[in-house]
């Protein structure tokens, strides 16, 4: 496939694309479900503005055996701090996720008056597979997971904010995240 093409899409997939749409315009994921398309124009490789690295997408492009694996991902969500508690107020609190990016979704959408959106726009969805059993870090140390990856979610790809490394050490894997603190070099004066 190549790094952007127009592909049909599973049930599933409509269904996670429509559950995204139903929290962004506080309705239901069956009545937004029309708005997604059978067919979708999904994009392989994408570069944050401001001088970022090239992340590609796992289910798109095709990695070559001698190359780094550029898939996986730093992303931020605002959750819900009491969603385990029905009858709570929501608190939403940002945190950040690692994960596999698998595809990146181009939805055109057409004006919404029902959803105050009175012009047509495009939005930029990525499909993603959260890193499962992420430790919290020992003082400023890197985070680890166990290998293995989650069901796949859909998001905004402006959540998206960094490609991250990984290195296998000792039947886990570490993750290398050159957006803290540890990342930056400091150099003293002579």
């Amino acid at each position: 496939m190549r790094p952007s093409a127009v592909v049909g899409l599973a049930n599933i997939d409509r269904q996670k694309i429509a559950r995204h749409l139903s929290v962004r315009f506080s309705s239901s994921a069956q009545a937004v479900l029309p708005l997604v398309p059978q067919s979708i124009e999904v994009w392989g490789k994408v570069r944050r503005l401001d001088g970022g690295d090239t992340i590609h997408a796992f289910k798109v492009v095709k990695m070559r055996p001698d190359s780094r694996d550029a898939t996986f991902v730093r992303y931020s969500l605002d959750v819900d701090r009491f969603a385990h508690r029905a009858r709570w107020e929501s608190d939403f609190e940002t945190r950040a996720f690692f994960g596999q990016l698998q595809r990146i979704f181009v939805l055109p959408l057409p004006p919404l008056p029902q959803y105050a959106q009175s012009e047509s726009q495009v939005i930029l969805l990525a499909e993603v597979r959260q890193c499962a059993g992420v430790s919290q870090p020992k003082a400023d140390g890197p985070y680890y997971y166990n290998g293995s990856l989650g069901v796949p979610e859909v998001i905004d790809l402006a959540c998206i904010e960094c490609l991250i490394g990984r290195v296998e050490d000792r039947g886990q894997w570490g993750i290398v995240d050159r957006s803290n603190a540890l990342s930056r070099v400091l150099m003293p004066e002579d």
